[in-house]
């Protein structure tokens, strides 16, 4: 029973990250952004872009992001490989 509650926190938590990164990123100074990209429009390499794709569809499969939201960080990740 507690496993469980511990995996549905963690994955709470990795959605609140994952949002709120990327709803704040242009805020956040861009030497403090280690492992991303610097700007929203520069081209992510083959492993990133598979990842970030892996990463969207896994939120989506579990509910955690609507399809509305799905499509449309899916469309900026396409625009950006």
């Amino acid at each position: 029973m507690l496993e469980k509650i511990a995996i549905i926190i963690s994955i709470i938590i990795a959605y609140i990250i994952y949002y709120y990164r990327d709803k704040y990123q242009d805020k956040l100074p861009k030497n403090n952004m280690k492992g991303t990209t610097s700007n929203n429009n520069s081209k992510l390499n083959n492993n990133e872009f598979k990842e970030k794709l892996k990463e969207l569809k896994s939120m989506y499969k579990d509910d955690l992001i609507t399809k509305e939201e799905y499509e449309q960080k899916r469309k900026e990740i396409l625009k950006r490989f």
